[in-house]
Parts: structure tokens; sequence; C-alpha cells
């Protein structure tokens, strides 16, 4: 039993990890992305 707890809490803490890493890439493309397009806009 606690060792089903024990990898509970890994996987909690594995997926938080995930989460967090996977949003700041998400901000990092938008912003290559929208540096990207205001590029294009501007060369327009």
């Amino acid at each position: 039993m606690f060792l089903c707890y024990l990898i509970y809490l890994l996987l909690q803490i594995h997926l938080q990890i995930l989460l967090s890493t996977s949003y700041r890439m998400c901000v990092k493309v938008k912003k290559i992305l929208y540096f990207y397009y205001s590029q294009i806009i501007y060369d327009k």
C-alpha cells in the first residue's frame, strides 16, 4: 500500500514537471512565431 502511494506521488510530481516544461515550450514557440510573423508583416 505504501509503495502504491509512493508511485502515485512520483507520478504527480512528474506530471507537474511535464506540464510546466510543456507550458514553457509553448510560450517560447509563441514568442518565436509572433516574432516571425511580425517580421513577415514588416517586410511587406
